[in-house]
């Protein structure tokens, strides 16, 4: 079985997985209204679970940067 954490932020759910050798986060939006991101094309990969769940959070801060200066 793969250890997973889980946690929300600005909206998202953060999913990190340990998939041998590294640690993969998902990222899910809480609402409608929030930017996707695609984390499949990209995907959020590093050496530990605390450095996935800062580069998950690293990659949605972008993600909300980026909606409102499209509006």
């Amino acid at each position: 079985m793969m250890e997973t954490h889980n946690y929300k932020y600005r909206g998202y759910e953060i999913q990190v997985t340990h998939t041998p050798p590294f640690w993969q986060a998902a990222v899910y939006p809480t609402e409608p209204s929030l930017p996707k991101i695609d984390w499949t094309l990209e995907p959020i990969r590093a050496a530990n679970v605390r450095w996935a769940e800062t580069l998950a959070k690293n990659r949605i801060d972008e993600a909300l940067a980026g909606s409102r200066t499209a509006n």
